[in-house]
């Protein structure tokens, strides 16, 4: 009816089909700036996540995906940071649904970071690679990443404990700019509070928690279980599909 009334009286229409080519042409122009006002907003919007994503760092653990049938994905973790770390017990090396997965997340996030739990250490007869560039395995091993080093361990043993050590003393001068992905948590928060890390992420604990020390380390994990023993596939003790934690100047 609005468009009727914008209808100048001087205006002959001689047709039906002339009136309907008129009010199509009306409700074109309407649909063109409502788009053009929505298409603006979605951008602010997308940008806005985009710059929240680019400062976060997701993690997971203990996701057991080889005890499916089917290959898994948006079922275990869904997107929300572009490096995602995986600390550990997400299946077995071998197996064709472990490998799927990995390639599933190698697609969605930009960087992965793969530390082994005691799952996958019984299979580790040779370097482990997936033929993915933007897959970092780290058994016992640091890579250097969007401005931070990030120190991959299992951190079962003593040998891993010592490597870790050996490892921090070489960045110790920039702790700020330092984070330990693990599967074993470190349970000294006395060492912890010495280290004054950016971040330490486990796995092993079955749920979920993020904290931040008084030196302004933060500790986190978020493991989900096997469908065979303890889990939290509810949630309730903390553990979610896209848990991150954010950080400075993440490039």
């Amino acid at each position: 009816m609005e468009l009727i009334k914008k209808i100048p009286k001087s205006t002959t229409v001689k047709n039906s089909v002339e009136f309907l080519n008129f009010l199509l042409v009306g409700k074109l122009r309407w649909i063109l700036k409502f788009g053009a006002f929505v298409l603006k907003f979605d951008t602010r919007f997308v940008t806005s996540l985009m710059f929240k994503m680019l400062r976060r760092i997701q993690y997971s653990s203990c996701l057991y995906v080889d005890n499916f049938e089917k290959v898994v994905g948006a079922h275990f973790v869904k997107p929300a940071a572009q490096v995602l770390v995986l600390n550990g017990n997400i299946g077995k090396l071998t197996s064709f649904q472990t490998y799927a997965f990995i390639q599933h997340c190698s697609r969605l996030w930009h960087t992965v970071l793969y530390v082994p739990g005691s799952y996958e250490l019984g299979q580790l007869g040779r370097p482990v690679s997936f033929g993915l560039p933007n897959v970092h395995f780290l058994h016992n091993c640091s890579v250097f990443l969007h401005g931070y080093q990030f120190i991959g361990s299992p951190y079962i043993s003593e040998e891993d404990r010592k490597w870790v050590q050996q490892e921090y003393n070489e960045y110790r001068h920039v702790p700020e700019k330092t984070i330990v992905l693990s599967h074993m948590p470190e349970m000294s928060f006395s060492l912890l509070d010495r280290l004054n890390l950016c971040a330490w992420i486990s796995g092993s604990t079955i749920g979920g928690t993020h904290v931040c020390l008084g030196n302004g380390t933060q500790i986190a994990y978020n493991a989900r279980g096997s469908i065979c023993g303890i889990n939290d596939f509810s949630g309730d003790c903390g553990w979610r599909r896209d848990a991150t934690l954010t950080v400075r100047n993440l490039g």
